[in-house]
């Protein structure tokens, strides 16, 4: 781990200025499309901290071993939390590029719900509940406020989802959407750490990682397999029109990709209990699905314009990786 955390400054500036360089000349060219990618990298690492922050939640609840594993990389991503949440702001303010109803909706729902003073008020209490999250689970809060922060996060995943990622289409309504969110944060906090690289003088929590890790991953594809086929069998117009909006060549070629590295590949991988306490799959494993999740939220928040998205959500997440390991490296 020591030789991960050196930094070559000159190295590390380069890819900066280029990061910087690619969302200066998106967010000219195609400034909806850099506010999509924005909204992508906001989503991806606010989903990494937050989960790692509620499976510190959950095992304080029910214990195991496999928290271990970790190291001291899960309770550092949680408390990244409060740094990554105010990002949100620049999400707000690229609103009138995201969202359709900003200007005004029909409707009660658009009167009341879907209005910008509204979106904030919602956007900053679930950022402070999750921050909270973030900065009391490293602590091993005791199991009461445990168990009422994690009611508080099941409640809030769901009204955020619905808030910054279906509401880009504002007739677009699931009751099952938060459970997805919450699968795909799990999943995407436990890849995250797997990726960098756990702990192996524990080999039974390596190994029970790795099945956290394959259930988060089957969890998440079940739950969007379900959504699909109840929106397929109601057969209601604005959820034909939601799915038909990702279902040109690009937008099943990008789903195609996201079963593939964050269903097939970690199932083909894990699926054997001997491989779930190999630190090499599950770093490879780790990458693949961290990979498959950016490319999910994508499918999910940009269905107009992926591909500049994509590439501007990969500048803005290249920064931020730049950051943490010249922050954690400084010492190094």
């Amino acid at each position: 781990m020591a030789e991960a955390r050196r930094i070559r400054p000159a190295r590390t500036a380069t890819v900066a200025v280029a990061a910087v360089a690619i969302i200066a000349l998106l967010a000219i060219l195609a400034p909806a499309a850099m506010a999509g990618g924005l909204l992508v990298a906001w989503v991806t690492a606010l989903s990494a901290t937050t989960g790692a922050g509620v499976w510190l939640l959950i095992a304080r609840l029910t214990g195991g071993v496999w928290p271990e594993a970790g190291g001291t990389t899960l309770p550092a991503l949680a408390r990244a939390t409060p740094l990554v949440a105010p990002f949100g702001v620049l999400v707000f303010l690229a609103g009138p590029l995201l969202y359709p109803w900003w200007q005004g909706a029909e409707g009660l729902r658009g009167e009341i719900y879907l209005v910008p003073w509204s979106f904030a008020l919602r956007g900053a209490a679930i950022l402070a509940l999750w921050s909270l999250i973030g900065w009391l689970a490293p602590r091993r809060p005791a199991p009461v406020p445990a168990a009422l922060l994690l009611t508080g996060y099941g409640i809030t995943v769901g009204v955020a989802g619905l808030d910054w990622i279906l509401s880009r289409d504002p007739a677009m309504l699931s009751t099952t959407f938060g459970m997805l969110l919450a699968a795909m944060q799990l999943g995407i906090a436990l890849a995250f750490c797997a990726a960098l690289g756990l702990d192996t003088r524990r080999a039974r929590a390596v190994a029970d990682w790795g099945g956290l890790l394959l259930a988060c991953c089957l969890g998440a594809f079940y739950l969007a397999a379900m959504q699909f086929l109840v929106s397929w069998s109601g057969n209601l117009p604005f959820k034909a029109a939601w799915y038909g909006a990702r279902a040109d060549g690009l937008g099943t070629a990008l789903i195609a990709l996201t079963v593939i590295l964050g269903v097939l590949v970690p199932f083909a991988a894990l699926i054997r209990t001997d491989r779930r306490g190999s630190d090499a799959t599950l770093r490879q494993v780790g990458t693949v699905v961290l990979a498959a999740a950016v490319l999910h939220i994508l499918w999910l928040a940009v269905p107009e314009a992926p591909l500049p998205a994509l590439l501007g959500a990969a500048a803005i997440l290249t920064l931020l990786a730049l950051a943490a390991l010249t922050w954690s490296g400084r010492d190094g």
